[in-house]
């Protein structure tokens, strides 16, 4: 089977890409197709005209403002053993976050040229020059996850007459990251 992102589907593709990254994110900024002809409150309009009441531009501006209290500030995410992979042409790439802990192995990866899901995808020709080195730190993050987590437990069952047994979730990392190197080899 032939894994190589194609045109128009959406993963990686330069124009593919642009197109998705054009849709997405200038909307979101002042750097938008149609600058200022078209306002945010033509979008506004949009949804009101839409949906109708309640909805406002009041209204989208308070349920903004619960889902960045609910979810919080991304440049706020503080965690461990996270990698953050996301393509400079990824929409999504400007909800997420771009802070790197490294003592925490929280790893923020920002790739050029490269889409969404980019890194998911087999190695192609012609793909972002970058995306080579994303996909390797992933498999090295993904490597330290399991050599740091996979501490044997003795179980008390005399079935196993004391053997040393993964937990569940750690064989479901593993038989995770066999996929993960077969996909990518």
């Amino acid at each position: 089977m032939d894994l190589k992102p194609q045109c128009g589907a959406g993963c990686g593709c330069p124009a593919t890409n642009l197109a998705g990254y054009k849709q997405r994110y200038f909307p979101l900024t002042r750097k938008q197709s149609f600058g200022d002809i078209i306002s945010i409150g033509s979008y506004y309009k949009l949804c009101m005209d839409t949906f109708g009441p309640p909805i406002t531009s009041d209204y989208i501006e308070k349920q903004v403002a619960k889902a960045q209290q609910f979810f919080g500030n991304p440049s706020d995410y503080n965690v461990s053993n996270v990698i953050l992979p996301n393509g400079a042409f990824d929409p999504w790439s400007v909800l997420g976050t771009s802070v790197s802990i490294p003592d925490q192995h929280q790893i923020a990866i920002m790739t050029p040229g490269a889409a969404h899901c980019s890194d998911m995808y087999a190695a192609y020709d012609g793909e972002p020059i970058r995306l080579s080195e994303t996909r390797k730190r992933v498999m090295e993050e993904v490597n330290y996850y399991l050599r740091s987590g996979l501490e044997t437990q003795k179980t008390n069952s005399d079935s196993f007459n004391g053997a040393e047994t993964l937990t569940y979730s750690k064989t479901i990392t593993g038989v995770v990251l066999f996929l993960l190197i077969t996909i990518i080899n």
